[in-house]
């Protein structure tokens, strides 16, 4: 039997608890009937303390405080609340409430100087009282009010939004600037006199008077409907008062007057931003879709989720999925989060959802996304603890019996998963709020308060953060007594906690270092912290004088390899999270190379396969470069920054490998033993360099070679090798007059560009090998190509004559400017003589036939051109680089007599003749 390594990432988790609830500066609870909805919650510019809004049924706690609402009329009562939290002691205080006022409170705000803003509806037709004699009136309109730091009234003023007035009409997002504008967007669902819905942008001076306002009617769809994000309904201006807007609109729509087209696929979604006078500098729709989005007061760049499903013309014409090469149909789809300045022109974007030991499911719509001044983002998710996470290699998070808890991950500037932290441990929970003051991090996350199975009888749930258990208010004996009429419907019956903790809080796993006292992995001499568990990194974190070589079964929660390291890895290691490697791994006679689990093998290092052929049945990315000293078969995509072929074959067993790193070297000593065949290899290029294809069949290696000369438009080429003669059409072409109308039968390239190139050209290089219908003349052979199997060949480009060795034909055409389906074509007769009579006119060759000498002479000097002579049967007899001078003489006196090729390349221009030795 083979040995095998499938235990070196047999990625169990850790059924301990470790790791669970620590790291939280503080936390408390607040319950009623559906859960209190906290809408707003931000810092202090000092950071001391952190101001709150929301609204809830029946009663709300804080504290010491418990407000309370009559129910009215066969439902609960409804409060709203304003309050301040201690960031030091997490103790809040209710500066202002309101119960069951007739005034939704659909976004609510905070400025700098405290004052709180509300944007709502009234559904009371008689006058509102707000107090301090602030009042509103007027059935079905929207309202916009502000509040002091006390909580007292300053003003209101309310706005009808079309011909219809509605109960629903409200508010989408509000802002207030640094010098007190306040900014509101609305939308009134229903339509008006000419079947338009109405979604206006208003600006208001800090005393609540109109500066201006923009009306946007559609008749197909919502203006404005985005999914409602509380964490970033105030987060659409800059500090400049540069408006930016997205909203889902497939029709058309009209937007001050102008009207604009909608998407042209079956969603859309329509940018629109204005300058603080109100002026749109631009409003466009683009086929995708998007959430979470948000603007950088300080930059004014737009940070979202951005979702396409096809390849998108606008904005972003290159997005490629991280599982493309893994998941064919993934090929033309990205979800991620994506940054662009205010002009929409792209700055990054990272592929979450395929980031595969991601501790969260992007894929849901309802993650809280914040963008932090700092470039990082922090993200606010549901929790599952039935599946085990990391993050890098160092955070691991056990399985226990609790289904759920809320998780805060922060990312670092580049985008990447840094770390998380849970709590709230619950048998539901989800996601309200999150805000943040440099890395100090505050949120608002309900949890169920009864058993889901038994809703009748609900038992006091207990949900942790840290030190602090928080008891649910919800689970009243009596719910008739405390919340009236919906006291039989669970779903209504939930928590909302509100924490708050620090990025320095964030758990990390204990580590031990390797210190290579001798070879023993069990030895805890050898470690920095006693030999690692099931809970514990193993680093190896420089050379040391021995590396483990033990047969027994070692174990760690993960494994990481530092720059510098060579470590030769025990077959029988298991790792229950993670592994990565910036060093150098050798594994041997490694057979069976399987992983199980979801996570990814990091690092910039690279991994040497040695010893007996490996069978590669990773499925997961891998980041590593791919060092083989043995063959591999691979069951999966590969997708690899870089792969050195020293002695061993690649069977891509009809799947793609993936070379991401851009440089021509990024794959080395291809050979005639060691190449790739079987399936797709695709390579990342620059604009400029030579990148081989090395490929064939199991018995032959052939290959493709691009030269790319400033190629602008194509940084990707995917080619694919087929043995035998030409499928589709057949060669019926000629170049300068002579016929083409076969080709060799040794195989045929297909390379291909997701993109044409737009400026530029390359040179394409053919060596087949295997052709059972060679010509004895090497001047019989061209670079043919066609657009497809069903298009016709053509020979296209500049003509150089090839050459053969070692049963190799060689053939190369220069100045190509797209890419397409390539062989190597035959003439009728010697395509090179099609030059001669050009030649005739700038070179003169004598005497000819020749014995002992030839001369040739230029019309004009040469500037550091290559000549060859070449034999009719394609063997390169003599050559000389840097010729710079208008006169040569040559010595072919010892040259078999026979019809020899002279090939002189100056620059773009390729010359040829031909002399006869005697």
């Amino acid at each position: 039997m083979k040995n095998t390594i499938t235990s070196i990432l047999m990625l169990l988790f850790v059924t301990a608890n470790a790791q669970i609830g620590g790291g939280w500066d503080w936390a408390f609870n607040t319950g009623s009937l559906g859960g209190a909805t906290i809408k707003h919650m931000k810092y202090t510019a000092d950071g001391s303390e952190i101001l709150f809004g929301g609204t809830a049924l029946a009663a709300v706690y804080f504290g010491s405080t418990t407000l309370t609402a009559t129910p009215q009329s066969g439902y609960a009562g409804n409060i709203k609340f304003f309050g301040k939290i201690n960031s030091a002691t997490g103790i809040p205080t209710i500066i202002r409430s309101f119960s069951n006022l007739p005034v939704n409170f659909d976004c609510i705000t905070t400025d700098d100087a405290g004052n709180f803003y509300i944007g709502g509806a009234i559904s009371d037709i008689n006058p509102v009282d707000l107090g301090n004699g602030v009042s509103v009136s007027g059935l079905n309109k929207s309202v916009v009010a502000k509040f002091d730091a006390s909580g007292t009234a300053i003003w209101a003023k309310t706005f009808t939004f079309g011909t219809t007035g509605s109960a629903q009409t409200n508010i989408l997002k509000l802002a207030v600037s640094n010098s007190g504008n306040v900014f509101f967007w609305g939308f009134n669902p229903n339509v008006d006199v000419n079947n338009k819905r109405n979604s206006p942008l208003y600006k208001l001076d800090s005393n609540g008077n109109t500066l201006w306002f923009k009306d946007a009617l559609n008749g197909s769809s919502v203006i404005g409907n985005t999914i409602k994000e509380p964490t970033l309904t105030d987060k659409f201006i800059d500090n400049n008062e540069n408006v930016h807007l997205f909203h889902n609109a497939i029709g058309g729509y009209t937007f001050d007057g102008v009207a604009y087209p909608g998407g042209s696929a079956s969603y859309g979604s329509t940018l629109i931003s204005l300058n603080s006078s109100g002026t749109i500098t631009k409003a466009q729709t683009y086929d995708g879709s998007v959430t979470n989005f948000q603007v950088n007061k300080t930059t004014g760049n737009l940070i979202f989720k951005w979702d396409q499903f096809n390849v998108n013309v606008a904005p972003f014409t290159n997005l490629p999925h991280l599982l493309a090469s893994v998941i064919p149909s993934y090929a033309n789809k990205f979800t991620g989060m994506v940054e662009t300045d205010s002009n929409f022109n792209f700055i990054r974007a990272k592929d979450f959802s395929t980031t595969l030991d991601n501790p969260f499911q992007l894929t849901y719509n309802d993650d809280v996304y914040l963008a932090l001044p700092n470039g990082k983002l922090i993200i606010q998710a549901q929790f599952e603890k039935t599946i085990g996470y990391t993050a890098d290699v160092d955070y691991v998070y056990p399985i226990d019996a609790t289904k759920y808890a809320t998780a805060i991950i922060e990312t670092d500037a580049n985008w990447n998963i840094s770390k998380f932290i849970t709590g709230g441990k619950a048998t539901s929970v989800f996601k309200q709020y999150i805000t943040a003051y440099n890395d100090t991090y505050a949120m608002s996350a309900g949890f169920s308060s009864h058993n889901v199975l038994s809703p009748t009888t609900p038992t006091l749930p207990i949900t942790s953060y840290g030190s602090v258990n928080l008891t649910g208010f919800n689970a009243a004996s009596d719910l008739t007594t405390a919340y009236g009429v919906f006291s039989t419907s669970s779903s209504l019956r939930n928590d909302v906690a509100i924490v708050q903790t620090k990025s320095a809080n964030f758990p990390t796993i204990t580590s031990t270092t390797w210190l290579g006292n001798n070879t023993n992995w069990n030895d805890a001499t050898n470690w920095t912290n006693g030999v690692p568990t099931t809970t514990m990194k193993a680093l190896f974190n420089a050379p040391t004088p021995n590396y483990p070589l033990v047969s027994t079964s070692p174990t760690a929660a993960s494994l990481q390899v530092n720059s510098g390291v060579s470590l030769a890895l025990p077959t029988t290691l298991v790792l229950n999270a993670g592994l990565k490697n910036d060093g150098n791994i050798t594994i041997n006679n490694a057979g069976f190379f399987q992983g199980f689990g979801t996570k990814e093998w990091k690092g910039s290092g690279s991994v040497n396969f040695s010893g007996t052929a490996v069978s590669y049945f990773y499925a997961n990315l891998f980041s590593n470069s791919l060092v083989l000293n043995t063959n591999l078969t691979t069951q999966y995509n590969l997708r690899i920054p870089t792969l050195t072929l020293n002695t061993a074959k690649v069977n891509l067993n009809n799947k793609t490998l993936s070379i991401t790193d851009s440089s021509p070297t990024a794959i080395t000593t291809a050979n005639l033993t060691s190449y790739v065949y079987g399936g797709i290899l695709e390579r990342n290029i620059a604009s400029a360099g030579s990148y081989e294809f090395p490929m064939g069949n199991f018995s032959f290696k052939q290959s493709a070679i691009i030269d790319v000369n400033n190629l602008i438009g194509t940084d990707k080429l995917s080619a694919t090798f087929t043995a035998g003669v030409i499928t589709g059409t057949t060669p019926s072409t000629s170049y300068n007059g002579v016929a083409i109308t076969s080709a060799l039968d040794g195989g045929w390239f297909k390379i291909s560009s997701k993109t044409q190139p737009t400026s530029g050209n390359y040179d394409v290089t053919l060596k087949i090998q295997n052709s059972t219908n060679t010509s004895a003349n090497v001047g019989d052979y061209v670079v043919i190509k066609r657009d497809n199997s069903t298009s016709p060949w053509a020979a296209t480009g500049t003509y150089n004559l090839g050459s053969t060795t070692g049963g190799i034909v060689t053939v190369k055409n220069s100045n190509l400017t797209s890419f397409s389906d390539f062989a190597i074509g035959k003439g009728a007769s010697d395509i090179s003589l099609s030059n001669e009579s050009f030649i005739q006119k700038t070179i003169s060759l004598y005497p000819n036939p020749a014995s002992s000498q030839i001369t040739l002479n230029f019309e004009n000097n040469l500037d550091k051109a290559s000549l060859k002579i070449i034999s009719i049967a394609g063997q390169v007899v003599f050559e000389k680089d840097n010729v710079s001078e208008n006169n040569v003489s040559l010595d072919v006196s010892n040259f078999s007599i026979g019809v020899y090729y002279v090939q002189i390349i100056n620059e773009d221009s390729v010359f040829n003749s031909k002399f006869i030795k005697q």
